[in-house]
């Protein structure tokens, strides 16, 4: 388990950057793919057993949030302001649906993509 969360933060944030490079293309279809890739992201994560272990849940959760938060280069989304404003709030929604409502997890990513984009 020693490299699970650096490991999902580089897979997370490759694919990430890869639907941001869409959204620049065509913002609405980027949006849409977006919204396909968080909520298999989440689901996926909600689907890890805790039978395996709190720790490994724990781990691709703070992968997932590093490579959303850290890693996501953000120059790669489209100006179309509508598909960045889904695209934005999707990104913000991860933390949220990974760690819980009102985690600092939670916060610290609804704090990071609001001050992003301000």
């Amino acid at each position: 388990m020693g490299n699970v969360e650096s490991e999902v933060a580089l897979v997370v944030a490759g694919i990430t950057n890869m639907v941001l490079e869409m959204s620049k293309w065509d913002g609405m279809a980027g949006a849409m793919t977006m919204r396909t890739w968080v909520d298999a992201l989440t689901g996926a994560h909600a689907r890890i057993d805790r039978a395996v272990g709190p720790p490994r849940k724990e781990l691709v959760g703070r992968g997932i949030t590093r490579g959303i938060n850290q890693l996501s280069d953000v120059s790669l989304m489209t100006r179309e302001f509508a598909a960045r404003i889904q695209i934005i709030s999707l990104l913000k929604s991860v933390n949220t649906k990974v760690h819980g409502p009102g985690t600092e997890e939670a916060r610290q990513g609804e704090a990071l993509w609001s001050s992003k984009f301000i």
